[in-house]
């Protein structure tokens, strides 16, 4: 009795990653694969993870951790949990180990993420899995693999997001809810990429605000639908089949000014998909105005006058997209200085701010009372013995004092 506990205080002291309420979870996720047995065989295995594991990485696992009996034992799942989900250096080494490459570990896990978030299709995976190996080592050398990871912090979090599924059952999504369908424009792997790089904050929710294919072509419903609405993603799908677009870290707001800051960037979608940060040259973010004599009408992002990184003309719904563009790294999105939109939608990302309002001073204009506004509504109210609850407390317009 003594002896037994000795030897499994030790396995326990052996666990440097795992929290206490993570080896639990551990124990628990092994006695779901074995259906509450001592031993895990490969059928269990396979049959416990066949909703969220690729065919080609329940091998690989199972090969790893069922060694040498072709069975796993608990503390062997548990150790294996501890080491895939600690350091960047560790992970580098366990995945080299179970997936043999850098080139099979990236479409084992873009698989079975896909199929973890019940997205799976070939397009998404192949256009994901092009995206990682673009930048992925050419060896399979361990320090490369491991400063890569630095590189490529979404290829971190697509593994841990299926490694935790796996090892600890946990279960969050890594792709956005849709409010207002989802879009007609972007792939599954398209959303991921783009999501990704948006502020943590506005990863969680995308709401439709404005869908050419529902709303029609008028500018002037565009704009009312949209301006002020905080943080937006422009997504186009041109008539020639590209996909592009970009996000206003602060959306889009009719008037001649421009809008956002440095976490504004410029995505391109298909086979080659990509993201282009912003350079810090200059400000001209996002932009929106329509109805004016001497400034440009239309939407854009990146860009002034007549060259833009991608510009919607209002007068005739004709896009502008200009090549290296200073203000977002280079790129050419629509491949050519004019293009033609099949389709527009906008997406307003995470929850809608609490926007305020301000005069050309800069000063913020405050919501005034209708009794404010309309002093003989107040006359008319006393007349009719109506009591004014709030008076007394209501805060003086500056205006007033």
């Amino acid at each position: 009795m003594g002896a037994s506990g000795s030897k499994s205080h030790s396995r326990e002291q052996r666990l440097s990653n795992l929290s206490a309420e993570q080896v639990g979870k551990a124990k628990l996720q092994f006695r779901r694969a074995s259906q509450g047995a001592d031993q895990l065989t490969k059928t269990q295995f396979s049959a416990f993870s066949e909703s969220f594991l690729s065919a080609p990485m329940r091998d690989s696992v199972f090969a790893k951790i069922g060694q040498p009996h072709h069975k796993v034992l608990e503390n062997v799942f548990v150790q294996f949990a501890d080491r895939m989900l600690g350091s960047t250096d560790e992970l580098a080494a366990g995945l080299l180990s179970i997936h043999g490459t850098v080139d099979r570990f990236i479409s084992d896990i873009v698989e079975s993420l896909f199929l973890l978030e019940n997205k799976k299709s070939a397009r998404d995976v192949a256009q994901l899995v092009a995206y990682l190996q673009k930048s992925a080592p050419r060896t399979n050398s361990q320090d490369e693999l491991y400063g890569w990871f630095h590189s490529m912090p979404l290829a971190v979090q697509l593994t841990e997001r299926v490694y935790l599924r796996l090892l600890l059952g946990d279960d969050g999504a890594i792709l956005p809810s849709f409010v207002g369908g989802r879009s007609s424009i972007l792939s599954n792997a398209e959303v991921l990429l783009v999501n990704f790089n948006l502020p943590r904050e506005f990863r969680h929710k995308w709401e439709l605000l404005f869908s050419s294919e529902q709303h029609g072509a008028s500018f002037s419903k565009m704009c009312t639908l949209v301006s002020n609405q905080g943080p937006c993603l422009l997504c186009i799908e041109s008539e020639d089949g590209r996909v592009f677009g970009g996000f206003a870290s602060a959306g889009f707001v009719v008037g001649p000014s421009y809008t956002g800051n440095v976490c504004c960037f410029l995505f391109r979608g298909g086979p080659a998909m990509d993201i282009f940060a912003a350079t810090g040259f200059n400000d001209n973010y996002a932009y929106l105005n329509h109805g004016q004599l001497t400034l440009p009408n239309g939407m854009g992002i990146g860009g002034r006058d007549t060259y833009w990184s991608v510009f919607i003309r209002e007068e005739d719904n004709v896009g502008l997209s200009g090549a290296n563009v200073s203000t977002f790294e280079k790129c050419h999105l629509a491949g050519k200085n004019e293009f033609r939109p099949k389709r527009i939608e906008i997406w307003r990302t995470g929850d809608k701010p609490d926007l305020k309002k301000y005069d050309e001073n800069g000063e913020e204009i405050k919501e005034r009372s209708v009794i404010d506004q309309d002093p003989g509504a107040k006359a008319i109210l006393e007349l009719t013995g109506k009591k004014l609850h709030s008076e007394a407390f209501r805060e003086p317009h500056p205006e007033d004092e």
